[in-house]
């Protein structure tokens, strides 16, 4: 039962997220003590102007040297690295005019970050 009224939830949340105005991102998040197996579930959109490509990728867990700075594409961050990283799902966000962006991990230790409105980051006009 306890499944049912948080799916009804979701759903008027969904709902009411339809009637927001375009490029307005947005997440679903079951947790595990609703779900009906216990599993968690995501569900994300990403609503950036136009046509996206999303794609995601597995990085494994590792061992770092003293140091050690990581980073994913020229021209950005580089990201410090402690001595061991755990695994995670990366889903990264293409644009055809060239620019990328990160819209979600999710670790193997259950922590899960993703973003959920970015149309300021758009221009209008």
């Amino acid at each position: 039962m306890r499944f049912k009224a948080a799916w009804s939830a979701v759903l008027v949340a969904a709902a009411v997220g339809t009637m927001s105005p375009a490029n307005a991102c947005f997440t679903i998040i079951v947790g595990k003590n609703v779900s009906a197996d216990g599993n968690i579930i995501v569900g994300h959109n990403e609503d950036n102007d136009g046509r996206v490509m999303s794609n995601q990728y597995w990085v494994p867990p590792a061992v770092h040297k003293t140091g050690e700075m990581l980073q994913y594409e020229p021209n950005t961050a580089q990201i410090p690295q402690v001595e061991k990283t755990l695994g995670f799902w990366w889903q990264q966000t293409l644009h055809p005019d060239g620019y990328a962006f990160s819209d979600g991990f999710y670790n193997e230790a259950g922590v899960l970050i993703t973003s959920n409105n970015c149309n300021l980051t758009i221009e209008n006009g």
